[in-house]
Parts: C-alpha cells; structure tokens; sequence
C-alpha cells in the first residue's frame, strides 16, 4: 500500500519555484494531497510575475495528478487542526503546516 504524500505551501512552492513538479510527480504517482488552504494560500498570489506558481498548481489539481483535501469540521481531526493554528498556542503553526499534519495523520 503505497501512502499519500502531503505538502504544506512551503514544501510544494519549492518544487513550483523551480517548474520541478515531475520530480514529485514521477516519484509518488497519484499519492499527492495539497490541503485546500494550501492552495487556497498559493492562489492568493496577486503579481501576475508570480502567478505561475499557483497556475502549475492548479493544473496538476485539473488533471488529477494531485488531489486537494478539505478539514471539514465533522472530520475527526479538526479540533487537533484547531489547537495547532489557535493564537491561544505558544507553538502554534501556520494553516498549511497544520492541514498537512492532521491529513497525512488520518491517511496512515
């Protein structure tokens, strides 16, 4: 059984920065999930300079060689989502980072 492998927004922008994907692509084939608010954060990018990085993004989301998970609120995991991004937490870490944490957590 092969595993799904998730990126945080720091993880897959430098494989985008560089127009890499295939890297990624050639070695987890159909395992790569990008958290919604991962590709929400990347399609945020207004500077038409860099708006490839979301554009290569999204292309990989169109033709399925990625998937894009939400954290809905039923999901088991997103109270520990929650804690991980509250401003409460002295650890706390950013949305991406937290998504892709709690996803790879209930996809093992």
């Amino acid at each position: 059984m092969k595993l799904p492998i998730v990126f945080d927004t720091d993880c897959i922008s430098s494989f985008l920065w560089v127009k890499r994907l295939d890297v990624v692509k050639n070695l987890f084939p159909n395992q790569i999930i990008i958290p919604q608010t991962v590709y929400d954060e990347l399609n945020k990018i207004q500077n038409p300079q860099y708006r490839f990085l979301f554009n290569d993004l999204l292309a990989q989301v169109l033709n399925r060689s990625f998937k894009l998970k939400n954290i809905m609120v039923s999901d088991q995991v997103f109270n520990e989502y929650r804690k991980l991004i509250s401003i409460k937490n002295p650890k706390r870490i950013g949305k991406g980072e937290a998504a892709a944490i709690v996803i790879a957590r209930i996809n093992t």
